[in-house]
């Protein structure tokens, strides 16, 4: 069995003593040998299936060295011990925890507050968000009411204009929810159609009929009915928004060099959270990669940089998961 990764910590660590400057791929590899992993052992993944065990746990074991400035990072992927390092390693010290690093390490106890406040900031966000609209329940309440209607009016009696109001409205919140629901579904076809869409409902005798037009303009879709219609061109729910952009959060620190992966020999140097700086000048990533491949539109930029031969788009990924 893969061990937790505070148990790669101290390992990793030594492996990079031992061996002066080294590789991360020789990191892995002797990792493996230092734990005796099985061929079993080295194909277990993590949760999410993107990565192996051990390669994740080692990553974060290096991450957490680097942050805590416990080990340096000369070239790309490549790696050396720190004099802080050395000190720890002749401390006698078993077992490196993350409380360890944060009650020892200034620059390691900052990365900690960032990512805990990152991740506290989303966790108020979704906690934010509304609840996700059940029809279901509406439409099995709508059933029992226009049940109720027809016992009353087999029993001779007519329902009133308040409780006839009541299933109209009960009505139109479904169609509406039934447009965006269309409309999602279009955007998923052909994403120019559903910024044209527009939506016609039809009520009439407790029925309801859904009518769509690609166009901007409100329309008659039920011509010569005089029956109640309603036109929609709202666009399809927001998708849920993932977390802005830091650097911190996925493991890189300032200072940090990135390379354009279209030409490695063009590199950027992590100055914050968010920012690079290129010939002097800082920029967003997303500016910068649109700048460098001279584009008149934006771009997602991480898959565009690497970061010790790694593309940016899987360490935020990693870090989003």
């Amino acid at each position: 069995m893969v061990p937790e990764f505070e148990h790669f910590i101290l390992p990793v660590l030594k492996i990079v003593s031992d061996f002066g400057t080294i590789t991360r791929a020789d990191v892995r590899k002797l990792i493996c040998d230092h734990f005796n992993f099985s061929e079993e052992e080295k194909k277990e993944t993590t949760r999410s299936g993107n990565r192996t065990k051990y390669e994740d746990r080692c990553e974060w074991a290096l991450t957490y060295l680097r942050q805590a400035k416990l080990i340096s990072s000369p070239e790309r992927a490549k790696y050396d011990i720190t004099e802080s390092g050395k000190q720890l390693l002749n401390s006698g010290i078993k077992l490196v925890t993350r409380d360890y690093l944060i009650n020892n390490y200034p620059s390691f106890k900052e990365f900690a507050l960032v990512r805990r406040r990152k991740k506290k900031g989303e966790k108020q966000s979704s906690s934010s968000k509304q609840t996700v609209y059940n029809i279901d329940e509406d439409q099995a309440k709508l059933d029992s009411l226009k049940a109720a209607i027809d016992a009353f009016r087999n029993a001779g009696s007519e329902p009133t204009e308040e409780q006839l109001k009541i299933v109209q409205e009960l009505e139109l919140k479904i169609s509406k929810k039934k447009c965006q629901d269309i409309i999602s579904a279009l955007s998923i076809l052909d994403p120019s159609l559903a910024n044209n869409a527009s939506i016609a409902l039809k009520f009439c005798n407790n029925t309801i009929e859904i009518k769509v037009a690609y166009t901007t303009e409100p329309f008659d879709a039920f011509e010569g009915e005089t029956c109640k219609s309603i036109t929609s061109t709202e666009k399809n729910q927001k998708r849920t928004r993932r977390p802005n952009l830091n650097f911190y959060t996925m493991g890189l620190i300032s200072g940090d060099t990135i390379h354009f992966k279209d030409d490695e020999s063009i590199e950027a140097t992590i100055v914050s959270e968010s920012k690079v700086e290129y010939q002097g000048k800082k920029y967003s990533l997303t500016a910068l990669t649109q700048e460098l491949k001279n584009l008149d539109h934006a771009i997602q930029p991480t898959g565009e940089w690497l970061f010790d031969g790694r593309n940016l788009k899987d360490l935020y990924n990693e870090n989003i998961s």
